[in-house]
This record gives C-alpha cells, sequence and structure tokens, in this order.
C-alpha cells in the first residue's frame, strides 16, 4: 500500500516543542472512484487496492 501525506516538525528548540517535534501529519488513506461529480463511494465496493512493485 502507498500513503501519500505529509509531516511538519519542529527544526530548533523553542517555547512550542524540542527539534524534531511533530506538530502537524496526514495521510490519504483509501482512495476510490466514482461515476459521477458530487456521487460518495461505496463503502469498501470497487476501491483501488496498489500492488506491491
Amino acid at each position: 500500500m502507498a500513503f501519500l501525506g505529509e509531516r511538519s516538525q519542529l527544526t530548533r528548540d523553542s517555547a512550542r516543542g524540542k527539534a524534531g517535534t511533530v506538530t502537524h501529519a496526514s495521510a490519504i488513506l483509501d482512495r476510490a472512484v466514482v461515476d459521477t461529480r458530487g456521487q460518495e463511494p461505496q463503502p469498501n465496493a470497487n476501491r483501488h487496492q496498489d500492488t506491491p512493485h
């Protein structure tokens, strides 16, 4: 499975925390295709399956 995401972290010690502290993280864990704009994908139906490389 491939993940697409991002992570933000502090690069130096500050009042917010020590260097290396993760401040934000997000990832796309699942994708789906629908037939028309605005249509909601069905749960677990026709989901894209990444194959290992």
